[in-house]
């Protein structure tokens, strides 16, 4: 009997016994779904930087400009203040080195009508043009429209706030911690103008001891840009009589806010103030007062940045 030799597997047999390797399959990525995924990448990081404009704290340049009777200002530190206060009657606290000649008449100082407010004061007026007051930074001042007359109280926790000097005539002469200036609304000098640099409160609480108040007067609020030609107005509100409003330091390291104050026509304290701040304090009669600030909506339509982004998106 002859052996029999295996038969070979055939080339079916062997492709059945091999098992098939899996098929992969390349993920081809298209330029249409490249521009979806970019554009949701965009948008995303869009809508967190929108976030993050609108949630942080940001600067805006506030401007006042009011009428009121009464007005506060805490000067300063550091920075020295000029006033020209032509034909006041100069109040004063200690001795000062002026003149006799100077002096007010006893009967000034006395009554109901006291012009300095009692004997522990001393009056004094010159009759020079040009009167000077140099004012020490820190100093505080009130400003008040009282019976007819514009009184201006300046007070300081150094010993002496200033100088007083008459040109050509006085001075300069050191003043105590205490002066009052004080000005007949029918005789005041027409440019009588008061520039500060420092805090500010227009107006005051109402209170039925005293009825010098606020009178009218608009906050508007500007983007806090260097350059005058791209600052712009981002909102505004109107003050009502009897409010109260305070521009003061934002931060000790930022700017203080500047200004002026001169008696307009209509024998009230006229104020133009600038201030830079997050947010502008404003207290109001029978409510428990609040910072006025733009809203939502104001800060996206008036921030650059928001606006160049949102258009490339949309041009995306």
């Amino acid at each position: 009997m002859s052996e029999r030799t295996p038969a070979e597997p055939t080339a079916a047999a062997t492709a059945e016994s091999v098992p098939a390797e899996p098929e992969v399959r390349k993920t081809e990525f298209s330029p249409s779904r490249i521009a979806t995924a970019s554009f949701i990448l965009f948008l995303l990081a869009y809508l967190l930087f929108l976030l993050s404009r609108v949630i942080l704290p940001d600067q805006w340049e506030f401007a006042l400009e009011v009428e009121t009777e009464v007005a506060s200002i805490e000067l300063q530190p550091g920075v020295v203040t000029q006033w020209r206060i032509d034909g006041a009657i100069l109040c004063t606290t200690g001795a000062v080195a002026l003149e006799a000649v100077y002096a007010l008449e006893d009967e000034a100082l006395e009554g109901e009508r006291a012009i300095c407010g009692g004997r522990r004061w001393s009056g004094w007026r010159v009759d020079q043009l040009e009167q000077v007051l140099t004012i020490r930074g820190g100093s505080q001042a009130r400003m008040a429209l009282i019976d007819g007359r514009l009184s201006v109280s300046l007070r300081s926790e150094a010993p002496s706030l200033g100088e007083f000097e008459a040109v050509g005539a006085v001075g300069p002469v050191a003043l105590g911690n205490a002066v009052n200036l004080i000005w007949e609304l029918d005789s005041l000098p027409a440019a009588l103008t008061f520039p500060f640099t420092g805090s500010t409160t227009l107006g005051r609480a109402v209170s039925w001891s005293d009825g010098a108040m606020l009178r009218s007067g608009s906050v508007a609020v500007f983007t806090a840009d260097e350059s005058a030609d791209r600052r712009t107005q981002v909102d505004e509100a109107e003050l009502m009589l009897g409010d109260q409003v305070t521009l003061a330091q934002a931060s000790e390291a930022a700017v203080w806010p500047k200004g002026f104050i001169r008696v307009g026509e209509e024998k009230l304290l006229e104020v133009v103030a600038f201030g830079r701040a997050d947010s502008l304090s404003i207290d109001r009669y029978g409510d428990s007062g609040y910072d006025f600030r733009p809203g939502f909506l104001a800060r996206i339509a008036s921030d650059p940045q928001i606006a160049f982004w949102g258009s490339m998106l949309i041009a995306y």
